[in-house]
């Protein structure tokens, strides 16, 4: 019963919900505090809070929701009985009184918290506000409830009014009773100056108020939040002062400490934006509270380090960014549904190591600057929150890729003084990277190395499969020895033989100019010997310049022919439109929506995989900070969420996925034309993709062989407003094979023929030189 009470809640419910707390909502609160801030959006909002909101409701109210939420009949009759004919009885001078209970829910019940919330279901559900609420992940929000906390929102105090009112109406009917002294409102500066009103002339709003134990501000400063928890603290803490003053044990008074005192000052720190003074704040807190236990005086200049080695509190700082981290992964686990129904397989991650001090790029240290290969970086959490993270991706159906990062380490690592040998040093003897501008980092010596350092490396990618990663991006492949990839790969593989290897491969440029240095540096047709798949970075360039029309797209995918004759028959190549390293598809195509969607189609629909790169279902324009905190903002709106969820559909398309289907560029001009046919069952797709965007509906694009008809088109149903009246479910072709430009792209299915499609004309390869 408690399964089918929690599935009949909306989102806006996080009370008494498996799964859900009141971060949720104080999460949801802050970051709608801080958009409306940022862009000056108009905002109002009313706390609502009720009168003994358990001991009031109507059981037949509640009856009558279990009805309407289609709770089996036995259960109901069971919950009738039990609530029906029931007193309450006390003893008063020797005489024994017994009250009937005719309203509320039995306190203490482990039911009753989840009877209450489906009444107050049901009162929401007689409410009309369809065209009410605030904008939020592309949908209206017109509230939050936690249980009895309700928070109601709306663009405009008008609105709020008129839904308080309803709300007020509504829930009398079943016996609640709002409790005016309690009930308040807010508004931010773009609000007109009005008044909230309930049935009285008392004025409801506030500057602040304590929701689910954190302090809400009209101007979102989370200054005021910190200052209440720091004093929390201390209240906490003067509770149990003599307790922790008299233990002697350590491990026994940093328990005492981290389970009472250090969750009373970090309360709700999941949602804080801290700031360094923030930081500063926490830990002066906490070192105040460790002197006091002690009984060291600031006199005594006994260093804060040397305290904390005493106490072996937790700090407080690293415990707040682990909240931070793990209630990141708890989003992230609940987003991973969403990234499931997207038809995503491999979830990478950059990566996830401790990151070095010396040197360290920015505030937070460019995370390729490693300093332990085996552990977790502490501010992403701990070992054992990775290993549940994966878990649930496996759970998912998804499997889990990380970044390793072998070229060099970080300054600190342990390595340099333990294995001093392992390094490329200068003629003093100080470590050196041989690239001038990573100087947080220090180069890693391959040569000379084979039978320790060689062996330590293939050892944590063993360690990294253990924890259950099936996958390994390595990066800057390309300049590490070919012959410590070979053995790498088949010692891993005779243990873990289904692990992916995606190399990082360099670009033509960067291949030259190693070269011209005399280092290591490999091509994409040697890495095959090793890698499953490798970076589409041979191309990069050629492909930067036919975007932004400063090369030809014809000769673009000139090489992309190439790349089927100089790699192995079954090569697998990442195809991308951006990655972390690289201007993002939304900011190269920002005068061009268009052409960015029909480019980022293509790249789906081309031989090789097809990376998703997180922000560019937001359509993110801004190339994310490896060394400074740095949030993707999708101001609540995932615009190409269903354009990239209908990619991979086609991505994964039956003819595609068959091996013995072929890709063949037909045309380069005026559109892309990329056909997968497959000879033994007759059927094939064509894809369109109107890349350069100068040609139009007008214009049409001649198939050889097509015969005439109507095809189902399968690129629709693509969730971007604007290409509604574009979208064609079936596509008609006349005259032998004519059809239509479209405005980005199309992908048609068709059956019982075969194209035998054949590529372009190209000077490069097909020029018959001994007819000239």
């Amino acid at each position: 019963m408690n399964r089918q009470l929690d599935e009949q809640q909306p989102r806006e419910q996080a009370g008494f919900r498996s799964g859900f707390s009141t971060i949720d909502h104080l999460q949801v609160i802050n970051q709608i505090l801080e958009r409306t801030r940022e862009c000056k959006i108009p905002l109002c909002m009313a706390f609502v809070d009720y009168e003994k909101a358990f001991d009031s409701i109507e059981i037949n109210a509640v009856i009558n929701a279990l009805v309407r939420q289609n709770i089996p009949k036995q259960y109901i009759r069971t919950l009738l009985n039990i609530n029906t004919g029931c007193s309450a009885s006390f003893r008063l001078f020797n005489n024994n009184i017994a009250i009937p209970i005719n309203r509320g829910v039995r306190q203490g019940d482990t039911i009753s918290p989840k009877l209450f919330t489906a009444a107050l279901e049901d009162v929401f559900r007689t409410l009309s506000w369809e065209n009410r609420g605030i904008m939020v992940d592309g949908e209206l929000l017109t509230h939050l409830r936690f249980a009895d906390d309700i928070i109601l929102f709306a663009y405009d105090v008008k609105t709020v009014a008129e839904m308080l009112k309803e709300l007020n109406e509504a829930s009398t009917r079943v016996g609640l009773k709002i409790n005016r002294a309690k009930t308040q409102a807010m508004k931010n500066d773009q609000c007109a100056s009005e008044n909230i009103k309930l049935d009285d002339d008392t004025n409801l709003f506030v500057n602040k108020y304590t929701y689910l134990g954190q302090t809400i501000t009209q101007d979102h400063k989370i200054e005021d939040e910190i200052r209440r928890r720091r004093s929390a603290a201390w209240f906490s803490f003067k509770n149990i002062e003599e307790t922790l003053k008299k233990t002697k044990s350590t491990t026994l008074r940093a328990h005492l400490f981290n389970s009472t005192i250090l969750p009373v000052l970090n309360y709700g720190c999941e949602v804080w934006t801290m700031r360094e003074s923030d930081k500063q704040k926490l830990q002066t807190t906490q070192r105040a509270i460790e002197r006091r236990v002690l009984g060291i005086k600031l006199v005594q200049k006994i260093p804060n380090n040397i305290i904390r080695q005493r106490t072996k509190f937790k700090d407080a700082y690293i415990d707040a960014l682990q909240r931070k981290f793990r209630w990141a992964g708890h989003v992230a686990r609940r987003e991973a549904n969403r990234i499931t129904r997207m038809g995503i397989d491999f979830v990478w991650f950059l990566p996830i190591h401790p990151i070095g001090i010396t040197n360290r790029k920015g505030s937070l240290g460019s995370p390729y600057s490693i300093n332990d290969f085996r552990a977790i970086n502490p501010e992403y959490g701990t070992m054992g929150d990775f290993d549940h993270l994966v878990s649930e991706l496996h759970r998912l159906g998804m499997r889990v890729m990380i970044d390793i990062v072998f070229r060099h380490t970080s300054h600190d690592c342990s390595w340099i003084k333990e294995y001093p040998e392992w390094y490329w040093r200068d003629t003093t003897g100080k470590p050196i990277s041989r690239v001038p501008q990573w100087r947080d980092i220090v180069d890693l010596k391959f040569e000379g190395n084979e039978t320790t350092l060689w062996s330590e490396l293939i050892d944590i990618l063993k360690f990294w499969c253990e924890h259950g990663v099936d996958g390994f991006r390595l990066d800057v492949a390309s300049c590490v020895p070919i012959e410590f990839w070979r053995q790498a790969r088949r010692s891993v593989t005779e243990v873990y033989p289904r692990c992916i290897w995606l190399a990082e491969s360099c670009w033509f440029s960067a291949m030259k100019s190693q070269r011209d240095q005399d280092t290591i540096i490999h091509t994409d047709a040697e890495l095959y010997e090793a890698f499953d798949l490798c970076y589409d970075y041979d191309l990069y360039v050629a492909w930067r310049g036919a975007v932004q029309g400063a090369a030809s797209i014809k000769s673009y995918l000139e090489l992309l022919r190439l790349q089927t004759f100089i790699y192995p028959k079954n090569f697998i190549k990442l195809r991308f439109v951006e990655n972390h390293d690289q201007d993002r598809i939304a900011y190269i195509c920002r005068d061009n929506r268009w052409k960015g969607l029909a480019w980022t189609a293509f790249s789906a629909f081309n031989k090789g995989c097809f990376l998703v790169h997180d922000g560019q279902e937001m359509e993110q324009k801004t190339i994310s900070s490896l060394f400074e905190k740095d949030w993707v903002d999708n101001k609540g709106v995932r615009p190409l969420e269903e354009f990239i969820l209908r990619l991979i559909q086609i991505k994964k398309h039956p003819v595609i996925e068959t091996k013995e289907a072929r890709l063949t560029l037909t045309h380069h001009s005026p559109c892309i034309v990329a056909v997968w046919e497959v000879k033994s069952t007759r059927e094939g797709l064509i894809g369109i993709f109107n890349v350069a965007q100068e040609a139009d509906g007008a214009q049409f694009i001649q198939i050889p062989n097509l015969s005439n008809g109507n095809y189902k088109n399968l690129f629709i149903d693509m969730g971007v407003n604007e290409l509604l009246r574009y979208e064609l479910r079936a596509v008609s072709v006349n005259s032998n094979g004519r059809l239509a430009v479209p405005k980005v792209a199309i992908v048609l299915h068709y059956t019982d023929i075969l194209l035998l499609p054949k590529p372009f004309y190209s000077v490069t390869f097909d020029f018959n030189y001994r007819h000239a």
